[in-house]
């Protein structure tokens, strides 16, 4: 028996991959690498406060800059990488068993988010090293697949999108059907939500990471409506519809407002939060309103953690948020 962890359960590390260079990130006015780089030393420096350790992997390339930065706040691994996006290109840990429970972990047949960005080559390894790093078995997924596109409440229940499901990017001649049995038996899900709609704009094509999460309270929350307009609001009204007639309780998440690079939108959520043993990481976005008002709602549903806001816009010029950089691995034993 096998089972996915929920992400507010005990680990043992969060892995978290350093930014290979600046042709990965957007420039102009809003930042430049070294507000990128700032950026994450400081979520680094905040997780090795709170959690048991952080394992950073960093492409070879830039090894020796990432050492100097972090010191000894992180266990680095020289690891062939494309991109910093831990979550989707790192293993997706499971546990099986019980007299004593192993770690698995479930390597993704990566291949750029549907192949909408390339190289991936490296990146499709990576998750193979990680799980070996881990000490996990390493178990190969024939499926295109990436971690932000799944969510678990740590009981079987998964929950994804439709526009990743459907994606022929990512089928490989599988139908949906095909590909939900698959993504189900790999991480030993019983049920599987399939929300009708991502969020606009968002290069994965529709990660279910930007648009919903479970909570340990049962609930899941998405982005509240009434603060949206538009398309957005249409997406977010036919989620919530979805998860009602599933009997699925559900809590509204302010949602920012536009976070702006050279007039267009960046992918800006509040549902890319990332719970650590003694806290929760919330992204924030210079709104100090709705960045209250979202870690006050995140206070309610993860109670008897500390609610940590964290700047990141930064991230944003990747094209993701706290939850895509960082990939937990869980406690066992």
């Amino acid at each position: 028996m096998r089972r996915f962890p929920a992400e507010w359960e005990s680990h043992a590390a969060t892995w978290i991959f350093w930014p290979r260079g600046a042709d990965r990130y957007l420039y102009g006015s809003v930042a430049d690498y070294r507000e990128v780089r700032d950026a994450f030393v400081r979520l680094i420096d905040v997780l090795a406060a709170l959690e048991p350790a952080v394992e950073l992997g960093v492409d070879p390339s830039r090894e020796e800059e990432a050492r100097a930065e972090v010191g000894g706040r992180a266990r680095v691994h020289a690891l062939p990488l494309d991109d910093a996006w831990a979550r989707d290109t790192g293993p997706s840990f499971v546990v099986e068993g019980e007299d004593p429970p192993g770690l698995v972990g479930v390597c993704w047949s990566f291949n750029g988010w549907g192949q909408r960005f390339a190289p991936w080559e490296r990146d499709a390894a990576v998750g193979r090293a990680v799980a070996r790093l881990a000490g996990a078995r390493a178990e190969e997924s024939p499926l295109a697949w990436e971690g932000g596109a799944v969510a678990t409440d740590g009981t079987g229940r998964l929950l994804t999108t439709a526009p990743v499901l459907e994606d022929p990017g990512r089928l490989g001649g599988r139908s949906a059907e095909e590909t939900a049995t698959a993504l189900q038996g790999s991480l030993g899900g019983r049920e599987l939500l399939v929300l009708p709609e991502g969020m606009e704009g968002d290069d994965t094509g529709g990660h279910v990471d930007q648009v919903a999460a479970w909570a340990p309270t049962g609930v899941v929350l998405v982005p509240e409506a009434i603060d949206l307009a538009g398309e957005a609001r249409r997406r977010a009204l036919a989620n919530e519809a979805y998860l009602r007639e599933r009997g699925v309780e559900t809590v509204g998440l302010p949602a920012p407002d536009p976070v702006l690079h050279r007039g267009e939108p960046l992918a800006a959520s509040y549902l890319n939060f990332y719970p650590v043993n003694a806290g929760l990481l919330v992204p924030a976005f210079g709104q100090p309103g709705s960045d209250e008002r979202a870690r006050a709602i995140l206070g309610e549903h993860f109670p008897d953690r500390e609610i940590i806001g964290m700047e990141s816009r930064p991230f944003l010029l990747g094209g993701g948020g706290l939850h895509c950089l960082t990939q937990p691995q869980p406690a066992v034993g």
